[in-house]
């Protein structure tokens, strides 16, 4: 994890700010958007974050850039947001969604990577203030982006 630094909690808001204005742009114009979410896996436990900006908890995610593949935006993402390097071939597609959240059609792809021990990992403390390996069990006790608790449900089910 990394410590606060004088520039974090600035930063953290900016994030905010920004966080809000897409929210209104969305609100307005309920646009099309297309992302990655990498469920990591390791020693039975899944990472789970929390961005600074939202009040939910979520995988690392983001979006897949202009000219960018998912497999490449989620290899990308989850360098940017919890230090993890990877490449496309470790990661196993699950399942794509379309979200109707925060006022935009988010289409969504999902892959997993499973590692055989639990990585070193960093966050920012800046867009990413949180992130721990945890239980399936835990984390559906979080307050989760609907998307990630369907995610979990549909493991929890498999596990049975």
């Amino acid at each position: 994890m990394t410590d606060n630094n004088f520039f974090d909690t600035p930063i953290q808001w900016l994030f905010k700010l920004a966080y809000q204005l897409k929210l209104l742009y969305n609100k307005i114009f309920y646009p099309d958007a297309y992302g990655v979410y990498v469920a990591v896996w390791a020693e039975g436990k899944i990472l789970m974050i929390k961005n600074s900006y939202k009040s939910y908890f979520t995988l690392p995610c983001g979006g897949i850039k202009k000219d960018e593949s998912a497999e490449q935006a989620a290899v990308r993402e989850l360098l940017e947001e919890v230090n993890i390097q990877t490449n496309a071939k470790e990661l196993s597609f699950f399942s794509s969604f379309l979200s109707v959240f925060e006022n935009m059609h988010d289409h969504i792809n999902l892959y997993e990577l499973y590692l055989k021990k639990v990585p070193q990992f960093n966050i920012d403390n800046r867009e990413v203030i949180w992130g721990e390996f945890i239980t399936l069990e835990e984390a559906l006790e979080m307050d989760l982006f609907p998307v990630v608790h369907d995610y979990l449900l549909n493991k929890t089910e498999h596990v049975k």
